[in-house]
């Protein structure tokens, strides 16, 4: 199943899903149903004289549960909106490698005779109430989704918080909760709601803007054993687009260890900038100087104890790739013409090696 590096669910009591049973990062089902993530992308541009990061994030849900939902932390109060979902339809086109067609000449022989978690029913009134040090910032809908956002200063507190509105505790999501309520990070829960009758939940593209010194991605993971005691975890696809004033680069963690993702596209926006992050972004957050990177993690297991942390990459070269097509043209030679192209040539190296021997001088 591929899922999102961002999301960190958490297991619902009400649903009856056990800690244990919701593997980090994974949507959590209600009891005889299940969920799977389709597709995901997200778009990270860095304003850096702002020193404002805008978010976008989307995917797409498949199975036949009802609800689900998520967190995602960021370092200060984030500015929620929905952003325009045709934006990764674009950036996917402009950052697909360049086509360029080769013409190949084919020879071919033949017969010329016939021959493609969620936050449980509680009203805005009723969030506000909840008991310090868990304070409720925000309430709203956006996109289709209902997001709550949380401030708290004690990590056991937040945990109880969440229990005490429909969510199961467990030692596992308490200890990543720990980690950015030591940060005085905030965190943003989202529910997806599945339309009648539908296999399939696409959450709209969601912009979530904020303040921070250096941009990032929500990467750390609960430490959770992998369900049914399974040794392989196979590749999780994670695409993300970096738009920044130069070439990015992401480190995981303060140690600055490599990412590992690859870099598929580096290149500055130019004239498209406008068109490609219409409806996206708030005017002034790119523009035809700032540079679009993409880059493709296909990590299987991500760190429990670090984020991921971008910055101008120090090889400052563009990526560009090329596929070549190459373009067959089929050289018809008919069969019945070689038996006599056959006879003429050995008649004529026939010749040849008379006329050597009559000139070489006698012994």
């Amino acid at each position: 199943m591929r899922i999102a590096a961002w999301m960190v669910v958490v297991a619902s009591s009400v649903m009856g899903v056990r800690a244990n049973d919701a593997r980090a990062c994974a949507p959590a089902p209600m009891p005889g149903t299940y969920v799977s993530v389709t597709d995901e992308e997200a778009l990270v541009v860095w304003d850096a004289a702002r020193r404002v990061q805008h978010f976008v994030r989307r995917a797409s849900f498949e199975g036949s549960s009802e609800s689900f939902g998520f967190l995602v932390p960021t370092p200060t109060q984030p500015e929620l909106a929905e952003a325009d979902d045709g934006v990764f339809a674009r950036l996917w086109e402009h950052t697909r490698p360049r086509v360029e067609h080769r013409r190949r000449w084919v020879p071919h022989t033949c017969c010329t005779l016939g021959c493609g978690m969620f936050l449980l029913g509680r009203s805005a009134s009723e969030e506000a109430t909840a008991a310090a040090p868990v304070t409720v910032l925000e309430s709203t809908r956006v996109a289709g989704m209902d997001a709550t956002v949380l401030a708290a200063t004690d990590a056991t507190a937040l945990a109880g918080w969440l229990g005490r509105h429909g969510f199961e505790r467990s030692p596992a999501l308490e200890g990543w909760l720990a980690g950015y309520v030591r940060l005085g990070w905030i965190l943003t829960a989202f529910r997806y709601a599945k339309s009648a009758g539908s296999a399939t939940t696409a959450s709209r593209a969601v912009r979530m803007s904020f303040r921070t010194e250096r941009p990032f991605f929500p990467y750390r993971e609960p430490e959770t054993p992998p369900r049914d005691g399974a040794t392989y975890q196979p590749p999780r696809v994670l695409r993300v687009y970096l738009v920044g004033p130069t070439r990015m680069d992401g480190s995981v963690g303060d140690a600055a260890g490599p990412w590992g993702a690859q870099t598929e596209h580096a290149r500055p926006l130019g004239a498209a900038a406008a068109s490609l992050l219409r409806g996206v972004v708030p005017d002034g957050a790119a523009s035809p100087t700032s540079w679009l990177t993409r880059a493709t993690d296909l990590r299987a297991v991500r760190p429990t104890d670090a984020d991921l942390f971008f910055a101008p990459a120090a090889d400052r070269s563009e990526v560009d790739p090329v596929h070549y097509v190459d373009d067959e043209t089929i050289v018809p030679i008919p069969v019945e013409l070689l038996v006599p192209a056959g006879v003429v040539a050995w008649l004529i190296v026939r010749r040849r090696r008379r006329k050597r021997a009559s000139a070489a001088p006698a012994r």
